[in-house]
């Protein structure tokens, strides 16, 4: 009986941790899109940075339907 709520501690667990990794490297992936785009805007690249600039809130995107999804 004990190691039936082992495994199931087990499996929430590892689902937590799952979620945790997605959601910080989606929050990271943002963070360095955006960051990196507008430098890349500054430092004479513009075409590049705006491009980065303005896909990085697809990452908010998907951060927001992976926490709706579960």
């Amino acid at each position: 009986m004990d190691s039936d709520i082992d495994a199931t501690d087990d499996a929430e667990f590892a689902r937590a941790i799952r979620l945790r990794r997605r959601v910080f490297g989606l929050a990271g992936l943002f963070l360095a899109l955006l960051t990196v785009g507008t430098s890349l805007i500054f430092a004479g690249h513009p075409g590049i940075g705006i491009t980065l600039v303005t896909t990085s809130p697809l990452a908010l995107l998907a951060l927001g339907w992976l926490l709706v999804r579960g």
